[in-house]
């Protein structure tokens, strides 16, 4: 005699069955249906499978393998401890020539060293490329991103309290709402940078030549040209050409100051005007 509870399972497989082959009917039938977890039981692990494929590697951004690297220094009274923690690029590449200054990691000195795009070359160090984060005592006070030696993305800066002092956004090397002006079509060479944050020209500004080099550069701080400001030959050497000096930077608003040219060159590069002591020449 056949047991009641050999009975039950028997019905219940049947039962299983049967609804697996509606199922199986349903989604044939239906091209745009999609399985659900009743339906489809191993959803759940092939979800968990799919995200695994999407996290992103830790040391790679950007699609672009890195290595981590670390820095320490001294406040200037020794008191503090500074440490950073850096990613650098595993194999040599060139810079964007089009930016101010492009980052690197000088492992000799163990330091963050920068450098103007033209002057790099890969064996003063790796470009930094990645995430960026320096601590004082352990405690965050900025971090960041690089991308092939520039500034890119959301850069942050903290109290002592870990509440944010400030933000500022990039773009490969660039204010990320900067005003860039091409030659071409296809923007590959640029003609201007003009930094804009906030709504206002803040940052370094830069123009090229049409051959690569550049034409001018200086800074502004509240819409308002600050320091000095260089305009160059276009020529790869003795391209100086004029040097002109702005308010002090620290002293932007200040009303009396009159823009004057430091010094100036002459297409063969003797100088003609020297007023760094107040003498013309």
């Amino acid at each position: 005699m056949i047991s009641s509870a050999f009975l039950n399972k028997a019905i219940a497989q049947k039962k299983n069955k049967k609804e697996q082959e509606q199922d199986t009917l349903l989604v044939q039938s239906n091209p745009n249906f999609k399985p659900t977890l009743e339906i489809n039981p191993y959803a759940i692990e092939e979800d968990k499978k799919k995200r695994k494929k999407k996290k992103r590697k830790k040391k790679v951004f950007y699609g672009i393998k890195t290595k981590v690297r670390y820095t320490k220094e001294y406040s200037r009274n020794r008191r503090n401890v500074i440490f950073r923690k850096i990613h650098v690029l595993k194999e040599p590449v060139k810079p964007n020539m089009y930016v101010h200054e492009v980052y690197f990691y000088d492992a000799k000195r163990k330091k963050i060293e920068s450098t103007y795009p033209d002057r790099y070359k890969p064996e003063m160090g790796p470009l930094l490329h990645g995430a960026y984060e320096r601590t004082i005592d352990g405690i965050l006070v900025d971090r960041g991103i690089f991308y092939k030696g520039t500034k890119h993305g959301r850069w942050e800066k903290y109290g002592n309290g870990m509440e944010l002092l400030e933000k500022e956004y990039f773009y490969r090397g660039h204010p990320k709402n900067s005003e860039i002006t091409y030659y071409d079509i296809n923007q590959k060479k640029v003609k201007e940078v003009i930094p804009i944050q906030y709504g206002k020209k803040e940052g370094v500004y830069l123009a090229f030549y049409e051959s690569g080099r550049i034409k001018t550069k200086g800074e502004y701080r509240d819409d308002i040209k600050v320091g000095r400001w260089y305009e160059y030959y276009d020529r790869e050497r003795s391209n100086n050409k004029k040097e002109t000096q702005y308010v002090n930077r620290n002293r932007p608003y200040e009303d009396e100051f009159e823009p004057y040219v430091l010094r100036e060159w002459d297409e063969k590069g003797q100088k003609i005007v020297d007023n760094r002591k107040g003498r013309n020449r």
